[in-house]
């Protein structure tokens, strides 16, 4: 499975990581470290399996606590509609 950014979601990368702008709601997000890298992620259309893949080699953490907080970020960005699923990368 992987994510793709909602088209109505405004991204800015600033030094301290991203600001995301929702147009439909106005709502602003904030994302720093983990969750900036996570979204530069999500922006190569990586899958959710390659995410937890380069977290583990990032940021020296288990596979288990990796996908933990990959899946909780994702779920948490897709609940707020920031992203969609998609089943398949195109190719």
């Amino acid at each position: 499975m992987i994510f793709v950014k909602n088209p109505e979601i405004v991204v800015q990368k600033n030094e301290a990581g991203f600001i995301l702008l929702d147009m439909d709601s106005g709502q602003f997000y904030s994302l720093y470290d983990v969750s900036s890298y996570i979204w530069e992620c999500i922006e190569q259309a990586l899958s959710q399996e390659e995410i937890v893949k380069k977290m583990v080699v990032e940021y020296e953490m288990s596979e288990k606590q990796a996908f933990e907080d990959v899946e909780k970020f994702l779920n948490e960005l897709h609940a707020e509609k920031i992203i969609k699923k998609k089943s398949h990368k195109k190719g």
